[in-house]
């Protein structure tokens, strides 16, 4: 069996029912590949902004800490 190309790490949403409704629906989602981590988001007006972050060789035993903070804002 082939290993994925990157696989899902955390996937946060604000939907009720917590589905996968594709693009703006990701308050945060991160993925792991092969040498890097892909992090997702949205913002108004913009439903995939999206950053690569490099990391080196190894992956095994390596302690990875994220932050993340969110504000939902009502724009009328």
């Amino acid at each position: 069996m082939d290993k994925p190309t990157w696989m899902a790490l955390a996937r946060f949403t604000t939907n009720e029912n917590y589905g996968d409704t594709g693009y703006a629906d990701r308050t945060l989602a991160i993925w792991v590949g092969t040498g890097f981590y892909h992090f997702t988001t949205y913002s108004n007006g913009n439903n995939n902004i999206m950053n690569n972050v490099k990391y080196g060789t190894k992956l095994d035993g390596v302690w990875v800490y994220v932050y993340f903070g969110y504000e939902r804002r009502d724009i009328k």
